[in-house]
């Protein structure tokens, strides 16, 4: 059970003989989202559920590539569809798209959805991962099918963008979607429709799914988040078919089991808020942090780099120090005598978390520092706390670049212009070399501090065809109208 897990090659594919069409899916979640809005922060969670009820233009597939779903193709540059100097992003959107109340979806319904993503971005009240709406001077729209993308400035992350979910003008338009959780008959133009939300996610087949394909082979789809340990016996006892797990301290003991690396790779980081601490405080609490023990608890390797390693090709990462050696609190630091508010992420069943909390408090009281923990909602705490500096620690996780984005307001000047400038670099190549440059200055200024690497994720699918080892979290249900029982 505390084995660490180990990387799989994808399962093959299945011949279609083999497979047969119809039933119900038991899914298991590690958390189930407050809604189906994801375009709100505090339905966190729902972003995995997009390829359901509702569909984007572009998917989040194996290995985070990126796929047209709604969009006819990839926008490109040899296609005249991706240009620069402003950056501009045209889509082609398939023909003969529809809701699922029948009725068409056209470029007038992107437009419109991209323009409410936009007030909520500029209001601060947008989900994480679609806070770069903000970037978007505009959207338009020249004919039914044709949507442009216009930046303010070049934006590295503009495909993600594209993965935001399309909702009918025709339903929502002159509600306030701020406040629309879209738990009670959403309409959208996914191969499932939601039939109940109450202890699970019930979804029902789409018979007027706009795809040509006999699909989707499911019936319908039951979606729960059990606790881990409920979890596991569920998996274990062939009463769920399909189950994605964060850790491998919860694993279930049996049934066929598949794991897979995380995608993408994910950093636990402690953030130290420069607004409040000085360069000397900052340091002495990196050096106040016995990183092999928070590893330890979540069975992990300790963290060298606050990036992905792939991020930053032949790269060596600054964090190299293996120990803590405690500090002598330095009279010009800010910290003496003070009371460290630290913040996180308030999560179900997260016995991990809580434990990781406890170390780093442990630690830091060895140091003669005192800290106060602060668990917090989602949208509170990406929404307002971070951006509004309402802290001075920080204990969060980073695997995609917006949430690099959600950690600029409380670098040193330095570092917050550096890792701003790979938010607008498109070309890959020079990305990386602005990020290992914000290596060096992160690391010189102490503006935060990489704790560990977390553990692969595990997927299980001994009785399903469809959902691959390899799909990150955020993708996991892209291709759900494929999904097939085995025979």
């Amino acid at each position: 059970m505390d084995e660490l897990p180990r990387n799989v090659e994808p399962a093959e594919e299945s011949p279609v003989g083999l497979l047969r069409q119809g039933g119900t899916a038991k899914v298991l979640l590690p958390q189930k989202p407050a809604c189906l809005n994801p375009y709100l922060p505090e339905c966190e969670g729902a972003k995995a559920l997009i390829g359901t009820v509702l569909e984007a233009p572009l998917a989040v597939g194996p290995g985070l590539s990126y796929k047209p779903l709604l969009a006819e193709r990839m926008p490109s540059y040899e296609a005249g569809t991706l240009s620069l100097e402003p950056l501009t992003v045209e889509i082609r959107l398939r023909s003969d798209l529809t809701f699922s109340d029948g009725e068409p979806l056209t470029s007038a319904d992107v437009k419109w959805t991209y323009e409410q993503a936009i007030r909520l971005a500029e209001k601060g009240d947008i989900a994480l991962s679609y806070a770069g709406f903000d970037r978007v001077s505009r959207v338009e729209a020249p004919d039914d099918r044709t949507v442009r993308l216009i930046f303010d400035e070049p934006y590295a992350l503009w495909r993600d963008l594209l993965t935001a979910p399309i909702l009918p003008q025709h339903v929502y338009e002159g509600r306030n979607l701020a406040d629309s959780g879209l738990n009670r008959q959403p309409v959208g133009s996914g191969p499932f429709v939601l039939e109940d939300w109450t202890e699970k996610i019930s979804l029902t087949e789409n018979r007027d799914y706009w795809s040509e394909e006999p699909l989707p082979n499911l019936e319908g789809m039951d979606i729960m988040a059990p606790s881990p340990v409920e979890a596991a016996d569920s998996l274990s006892g062939g009463r769920a078919d399909f189950g994605f797990f964060a850790t491998a301290r919860t694993l279930p003991d049996s049934g066929e089991l598949l794991r897979a690396a995380a995608a993408p790779v994910r950093v636990e980081t402690l953030l130290f808020n420069s607004r409040n601490l000085d360069s000397v405080s900052r340091t002495t609490l990196s050096r106040a942090v016995y990183r092999e023990r928070v590893a330890g608890e979540s069975g992990a390797q300790v963290a060298r780099s606050f990036v992905p390693p792939e991020f930053v090709p032949g790269y060596t990462p600054a964090w190299k120090e293996p120990s803590r050696a405690i500090p002598q609190i330095p009279q010009s630091a800010e910290i003496s005598g003070e009371t460290l508010d630290l913040v996180y992420v308030e999560q179900p069943n997260s016995q991990l978390r809580d434990g990781i909390v406890e170390i780093l408090i442990s630690d830091l009281s060895d140091a003669g520092i005192k800290v106060e923990p602060r668990p917090l909602p989602p949208g509170v705490f990406f929404g307002k706390v971070l951006p509004a500096g309402d802290f001075d620690l920080a204990l969060l996780t980073l695997g995609t670049p917006a949430e690099y984005e959600a950690l600029l307001p409380s670098l040193p000047p330095k570092s917050r212009e550096t890792l701003a400038q790979t938010l607008g670099t498109p070309d890959a190549e020079e990305r990386a070399e602005t990020l290992a440059r914000a290596q060096r200055e992160m690391f010189g200024q102490a503006a935060l501090l990489p704790l560990f690497v977390w553990p692969d994720t595990m997927a299980w699918s001994s009785t399903l065809s469809g959902p691959r080892p390899d799909t990150p979290y955020r993708g996991l249900m892209s291709n759900a109208r494929e999904w097939a029982f085995y025979k």
